[in-house]
């Protein structure tokens, strides 16, 4: 396993690309030398300059498309967000998803809010329409020789030098760190939803055995679940342990917040660039199996704060989607068998 390295921005992807390649030497801020070299010679030699190295950075054209919400790899280790993170929930999910995964020393998410130029951001938009190219064009190139001075302050591990091959390299290695065996941790299984109060809980109940899978519980039981309908604004991203299942593995349950697909996707992408097992974590979306009542009951309970009436609704929602919920743990628990480590699988029995 290796080191991870994360930058991520509330206001622009550009500003976490930017310090991503910033911080394994592929851009620096451009000098003032050079531009008053150029303007004194009658040239232009440095327009569009800056702009080309920052079309070479990796999964640039990608992210000024849109982005795909993905975690995009500049160097051995050091990512980016290709979209805006918006809140808090983005780094505290994936810090805790690393550190349920064992990697969480090796895991470093940084938020990156520069300026965000008018002319950067206009820049960017206009990339997407092929008619526009020439004047998105000078928007960016102009927005980023704002931006990038200002990144020596969010990027402060990187030395001044020229771009190049040879700084890029040494701190893609540095990043990598020492290669460590996956050993013998046990799986982990994360269920997912909105606000880690309804679907998620009870999905992780029924996996360590706390409701039974074939009985229908009652209201009651359903409303005594720890932390049901309980869980507030400031905890989503966290991680709740809910015990262990049937092979030993970890079970937790956690809400993502209105961006829990970027979360996932982040996340998985996280673990793959940290080298961790394919399967040792499984985030499983335990809100796909909520009905309209769930839903309902969930916004009046923890949106509105209409606790009276929505939190009756929401057990009476779960209630009528138990049954998809067992459904769920069953086959959460069969991909669970099947992981090398689990009991169920053939190294597990060994």
């Amino acid at each position: 396993m290796k080191k991870v390295v994360v930058f991520h921005s509330y206001r622009h992807p550009v500003l976490a690309a930017l310090a991503a390649a910033t911080y394994v030497g592929r851009l620096t801020a451009p000098g003032p030398a050079v531009a008053d070299h150029g303007a004194r010679r009658g040239t232009n030699r440095t327009t569009g300059a800056v702009l080309q190295r920052v079309l070479r950075v990796p999964g640039m054209a990608g992210l000024l498309a849109g982005g795909r919400g993905r975690l995009v790899e500049v160097a051995g280790g050091v990512l980016y967000l290709d979209r805006p993170s918006r809140s808090a929930v983005f780094p505290r999910a994936l810090r805790e998803v690393a550190r349920v995964a064992g990697v969480g020393d090796r895991a470093e998410v940084r938020r990156v809010d520069g300026p965000v130029t008018p002319s950067l951001r206009l820049g960017a938009g206009l990339w997407r329409l092929p008619a526009f190219r020439g004047v998105a064009a000078a928007l960016l190139e102009a927005g980023v020789r704002t931006c990038l001075p200002s990144l020596a302050g969010a990027v402060p591990t990187v030395p001044p030098g020229s771009i190049g091959r040879p700084r890029g390299e040494a701190v893609a290695k540095a990043v990598a760190g020492a290669r460590q065996p996956a050993g013998s941790r046990s799986p982990v299984v994360v269920y997912c939803c909105y606000g880690s109060s309804h679907t998620s809980v009870v999905a992780a109940a029924i996996h360590v055995g706390r409701l039974d899978p074939t009985s229908l519980p009652t209201r009651d039981t359903v409303l005594g679940l720890p932390r049901f309908d309980r869980v507030g604004r400031s905890e989503l991203g966290r991680l709740f342990p809910a015990g262990r299942g049937p092979a030993g593995e970890e079970v937790y349950f956690a809400g993502f917040g209105p961006g829990r697909r970027l979360v996932h996707r982040a996340a998985l992408d996280l673990l793959a660039a940290a080298e961790v097992p394919r399967g040792q974590v499984l985030l499983v979306d335990a809100l796909s199996r909520a009905d309209w009542l769930v839903r309902l009951g969930g916004t009046l309970s923890r949106g509105l704060g209409l606790v009276g009436v929505g939190r009756p609704l929401v057990a009476a929602g779960i209630r009528r989607v138990y049954p998809a919920l067992a459904d769920l743990v069953r086959s959460t628990q069969a991909r669970v068998g099947r992981t090398p480590g689990g009991q169920g699988s053939e190294e597990g029995r060994r």
